[in-house]
């Protein structure tokens, strides 16, 4: 599968959309504003409303009763009503809750704020080091490859007796030695990927080019 090629602006991009991290802080911020309103309510006008019934059945038990109507004679009623409240003096409670949400708001979007450049921060450090893993193992192929011409014709050498045979295992040595930056250099290749995708708010590992 070729990877998908991707610029760092793309990446930034894609991880302000869906990162979790971000989604969660834009959710506090909405809430915190919310809480305003509430902390607000108290100023204005309260409005209650009620209703109470009572029924019987055939046989003249009652079947359910709330509010006031606790008369215990049996019969059908019910009452309802409404009743409105206007705060007049709360020594400035109100206002003081109002003050003290509107400042947790205004941390709330400051923090949110916070982890964008923390998850901007991330996603491009997790970007370049794809590239640097990447180019690692660009690296440590072509020392595969250069190591490779020169164990084979060391190893001809040797065959006809124009090299050591501890020349020839030296070199063998060498070339061992860059497939197992070849192995590493791919793990941390993967790595990055790994840590790129869960920067952007991917489930699941992405590979880019």
């Amino acid at each position: 599968m070729v990877p998908q090629k991707i610029t760092l602006d793309q990446a930034e991009s894609i991880a302000f959309r869906q990162a979790p991290v971000l989604g969660r802080a834009s959710f506090d911020t909405q809430a915190a504003q919310q809480v305003i309103l509430e902390a607000r309510s108290g100023l204005f006008p309260q409005v209650v409303g009620d209703v109470s019934a009572v029924g019987t059945s055939e046989k003249n038990i009652r079947i359910g009763a709330s509010g006031g109507l606790n008369n215990p004679t049996i019969l059908d009623r019910q009452s309802n009503g409404f009743n409105i409240s206007q705060l007049i003096f709360d020594f400035g409670r109100t206002l003081n809750l109002t003050a003290a949400a509107k400042f947790q708001a205004l941390s709330e979007a400051q923090r949110e704020e916070l982890v964008k450049a923390q998850l901007l921060l991330q996603v491009d450090r997790s970007y370049f080091d794809v590239l640097k893993a990447q180019a690692l193992l660009r690296v440590a192929n072509e020392t595969v490859s250069s190591r490779q011409i020169v164990y084979d014709e060391i190893a001809a050498l040797a065959q006809n007796k124009l090299k050591s045979d501890l020349d020839r295992t030296y070199a063998q040595a060498n070339l061992e030695q860059a497939n197992q930056l070849v192995l590493q250099a791919k793990n941390a290749v993967e790595v990055a990927y790994a840590k790129l995708s869960e920067a952007m708010g991917f489930h699941t590992v992405q590979k880019f080019h």
